[in-house]
């Protein structure tokens, strides 16, 4: 399932980010394109449900079972956690998403700062990473000609709803028919961290067939999905400009945990440390406590 770039090898070398104005200029040409980082240029686009599904052994054709009992589990439990009650299954969705449960969503942001942190963030030592992004104008084109009629509802009715992140649940947005295609879909009530990442998430309505089936079915040019490369060479240097630009995991995860975690991602007093720099701090580390 990894190695499915189904209708989509033409994204397997990806166009190479090797210097930042590369990054800058990729920016001011991508009006309304959703993207995303991940640590791996060679990995394919998965949904949490799909890895689930792989972990398990279970091929990809149960999802829907798959998806259906991990959706009744957790709404089930969730009041143990939170007196929060989400008002219909697209929030459910993205609060399971939220929490790291499985489920079909995979998470992009309209900003490619915040991917390229992610990407950078999650890459190993001597693998590129990469940044991939979808043209939303043209996906929204799509919706309108995938949305078929449904009894008692307006297709233009519902494709409004889309665009402006409001369904309700993901019948509305796919309708009975499982045909292979992927939507944008987003709550209406924003929890804190998709509003801060600038988040979106991204659906496929055929779980029978891996994600990136679902995306092949709708193109097989670069015109509109496209992947950057990220060499690990320049890690550092992004992740320097992007903690200027205050992105980074404390800003991105507010609170003790991201502010926590990213000091073992970027933090320039790590960095003057670890590279020799900054003598007076190696002298004062037994009195750091004190």
């Amino acid at each position: 399932m990894s190695n499915d770039w189904a209708g989509l090898t033409y994204l397997q070398s990806g166009r190479s980010v090797k210097k930042w104005e590369d990054l800058l200029s990729i920016a001011e040409d991508k009006g309304w394109w959703i993207f995303r980082g991940q640590g791996s240029a060679s990995h394919t686009l998965m949904s949490s449900l799909e890895r689930c599904c792989e972990q398990l052994g279970t091929k990809v054709v149960y999802a829907y079972d798959v998806e259906t009992t991990v959706i009744r589990e957790f709404v089930r439990r969730f009041h143990h956690y939170s007196s929060y009650n989400p008002l219909n299954e697209i929030e459910w969705l993205s609060i399971m998403r939220h929490y790291g449960a499985p489920t079909r969503l995979i998470d992009w942001t309209y900003s490619l700062y915040i991917a390229a942190y992610f990407a950078l963030e999650q890459c190993k030592k001597d693998e590129d990473s990469a940044i991939w992004a979808v043209d939303l104008t043209w996906l929204h084109d799509k919706c309108r000609k995938n949305i078929k009629p449904q009894k008692g509802s307006r297709p233009k009715k519902r494709i409004d709803r889309i665009f402006w992140e409001k369904p309700k649940d993901l019948s509305e947005v796919f309708g009975d028919k499982k045909t292979p295609w992927v939507a944008p879909v987003n709550s209406l009530n924003l929890n804190e961290r998709v509003s801060i990442q600038l988040g979106v998430f991204l659906a496929p309505c055929d779980l029978s067939i891996s994600f990136m089936k679902n995306l092949a079915a709708l193109t097989s040019t670069s015109d509109h999905v496209q992947k950057y490369v990220i060499p690990y060479r320049v890690r550092n240097e992004f992740l320097k400009r992007l903690h200027h630009m205050n992105i980074s995991r404390a800003s991105l995860f507010p609170g003790l945990d991201g502010f926590a975690e990213s000091l073992g991602v970027y933090s320039p007093t790590v960095m003057k440390v670890s590279l020799g720099e900054s003598k007076d701090l190696m002298t004062c580390r037994r009195r750091t406590f004190l």
